[in-house]
């Protein structure tokens, strides 16, 4: 991890086509957008701007809701940070894929479902703001973070 803030590609309220570098981020805007990561690395789609909660299937490569009422095309992406609300993030599965951003905390109670890579979710603050649960008949954690009183779903 690096402890630089990444690049971020904004998007705007037009269908927008953002090829992403690797590394680099895009904050998807209204607009049907097309966000493509190109090469090998990390390449990330954030909603900190969204108006609502987002529901991501990068396994079907949608955004099958991005908070603006459109659905983005996803190619290649491996990183995602939700929107402020109450977030379900499905990955591909067949790659290594990071949730959450170390810069600040995630809000909502999000779900967050990886697949078969060696998948991370990232938290802002340190271990002793969280408490995490392990319910070993579903395998599922959850994590809550103390101060907000959020909880996601691993």
């Amino acid at each position: 991890m690096t402890s630089t803030k990444p690049t971020v590609i904004v998007g705007t309220a037009a269908d927008d086509l953002m090829i992403l570098k690797p590394g680099q981020w895009a904050l998807a805007g209204d607009g049907q957008d097309t966000i493509v990561g190109v090469g090998s690395g990390s390449f990330g789609i954030r909603f900190d701007n969204s108006p609502g909660p987002v529901v991501i299937r990068a396994d079907n490569q949608r955004v099958v809701a991005d908070g603006f009422v459109n659905r983005d095309k996803i190619i290649g992406i491996n990183a995602f940070v939700g929107s402020p609300f109450d977030d379900f993030i499905r990955g591909s599965g067949n790659t290594n894929e990071v949730f959450g951003d170390a810069f600040a905390p995630t809000l909502g109670n999000d779900t967050y479902i990886g697949g078969g890579g060696f998948d991370t979710v990232v938290y802002f603050a340190t271990a002793a703001n969280y408490q995490v649960t392990h319910d070993p008949a579903n395998d599922r954690a959850t994590v809550t973070y103390l101060p907000a009183g959020t909880v996601d779903t691993l």
